[in-house]
């Protein structure tokens, strides 16, 4: 019997906070913004190590608004970076939130009505 899913006390507003805090360690980016009812939903991109001539990890975060658990963990990973230092060898990228419109209304779907892990093939995700 599946139950229902319950919040972990995420807030979008608080994660965005979050990352406009990010130090100089963290390149931060905004990629785009997402108009849904007259308002706008950032995503956000962050470089760590960009240069870093090793391997490369890409991390997506936030595909279904109503799973809070990889947002969270997100800025966690960031936290840990950042007492890691920039002697790694490894490039990586954050993209959070990948839905934003499904994070603030906590639904797996976008703004369009599509499940974004489930419709990568389709061309538009506003």
């Amino acid at each position: 019997m599946l139950s229902e899913i319950k919040r972990l006390g995420f807030s979008i507003e608080s994660h965005y906070s979050y990352l406009s805090t990010l130090g100089d360690k963290f390149r931060t980016t905004l990629l785009e913004t997402i108009e849904y009812k007259d308002k706008g939903y950032p995503i956000y991109c962050i470089d760590f190590c960009p240069d870093a001539t090793g391997q490369r990890l890409f991390i997506l975060s936030g595909s279904h608004g109503n799973e809070e658990a990889g947002l969270i963990a997100v800025e966690r990973f960031i936290e840990f970076l950042d007492t890691v230092g920039e002697e790694t060898n490894v490039a990586i990228r954050i993209v959070t939130p990948h839905n934003p419109v499904g994070t603030a209304m906590f639904s797996r779907y976008n703004g369009q009505g599509y499940d974004m892990n489930r419709d990568f093939a389709k061309k538009e995700y506003n």
